[in-house]
Protein backbone atom coordinates (compact mmCIF):
# COMPACT_ATOMS: atom_id res chain seq x y z
CA UNK A 1 0.00 0.00 0.00
CA UNK A 2 1.02 3.75 -0.99
CA UNK A 3 0.66 6.74 0.29
CA UNK A 4 -1.14 9.08 -1.52
CA UNK A 5 1.06 12.37 -2.49
CA UNK A 6 3.11 13.55 -5.30
CA UNK A 7 5.98 11.44 -5.65
CA UNK A 8 7.28 10.92 -8.71
CA UNK A 9 7.33 7.34 -8.10
CA UNK A 10 4.46 5.64 -5.94
CA UNK A 11 6.53 3.27 -4.34
CA UNK A 12 8.42 6.08 -2.73
CA UNK A 13 4.74 6.83 -0.64
CA UNK A 14 5.29 3.35 0.52
CA UNK A 15 3.83 2.82 3.71
CA UNK A 16 5.22 1.20 6.50
CA UNK A 17 1.95 1.24 9.27
CA UNK A 18 1.21 4.95 8.74
CA UNK A 19 4.85 6.18 7.49
CA UNK A 20 5.97 6.65 4.27
CA UNK A 21 10.00 4.83 4.75
CA UNK A 22 10.84 4.88 1.68
CA UNK A 23 10.99 8.78 0.23
CA UNK A 24 14.75 9.28 1.33
CA UNK A 25 15.64 5.78 0.64
CA UNK A 26 15.12 6.40 -2.77
CA UNK A 27 16.12 9.23 -3.12
CA UNK A 28 19.54 8.29 -2.01
CA UNK A 29 19.24 6.12 -4.34
CA UNK A 30 18.52 7.61 -7.17
CA UNK A 31 20.91 10.48 -7.08
CA UNK A 32 24.00 8.17 -5.74
CA UNK A 33 23.17 5.35 -8.60
CA UNK A 34 22.31 7.58 -11.46
CA UNK A 35 19.90 4.95 -12.99
CA UNK A 36 17.21 3.60 -12.55
CA UNK A 37 16.66 1.68 -9.65
CA UNK A 38 14.65 -2.13 -9.21
CA UNK A 39 11.84 -0.95 -7.18
CA UNK A 40 10.89 2.43 -8.80
CA UNK A 41 11.65 4.01 -12.70
CA UNK A 42 13.16 6.67 -11.63
CA UNK A 43 16.49 8.26 -13.15
CA UNK A 44 18.61 10.92 -11.94
CA UNK A 45 17.76 12.97 -14.73
CA UNK A 46 13.85 12.14 -13.47
CA UNK A 47 14.07 13.44 -10.08
CA UNK A 48 16.31 16.10 -11.39
CA UNK A 49 13.64 17.58 -13.84
CA UNK A 50 10.00 16.42 -12.56
CA UNK A 51 11.23 17.08 -8.67
CA UNK A 52 13.87 19.68 -8.51
CA UNK A 53 12.74 20.09 -4.64
CA UNK A 54 13.41 16.41 -3.26
CA UNK A 55 16.72 16.37 -5.69
CA UNK A 56 17.78 19.49 -3.81
CA UNK A 57 17.01 18.17 -0.72
CA UNK A 58 18.72 14.55 -0.84
CA UNK A 59 22.28 16.26 -2.04
CA UNK A 60 21.97 18.86 0.44
CA UNK A 61 21.67 16.40 2.86
CA UNK A 62 24.55 14.76 1.04
CA UNK A 63 26.87 17.34 1.49
CA UNK A 64 25.93 19.15 4.71
CA UNK A 65 25.74 16.62 7.14
CA UNK A 66 27.96 16.57 9.98
CA UNK A 67 29.20 14.23 12.40
CA UNK A 68 29.10 16.05 15.55
CA UNK A 69 33.17 16.03 17.16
Amino acid sequence: MTREDNYIDPYWGKDYDGEPLEVLTMGFQTVLSGYKTQRSGVEFNDLYNRDREMFDFVVGLLFRWRVKP
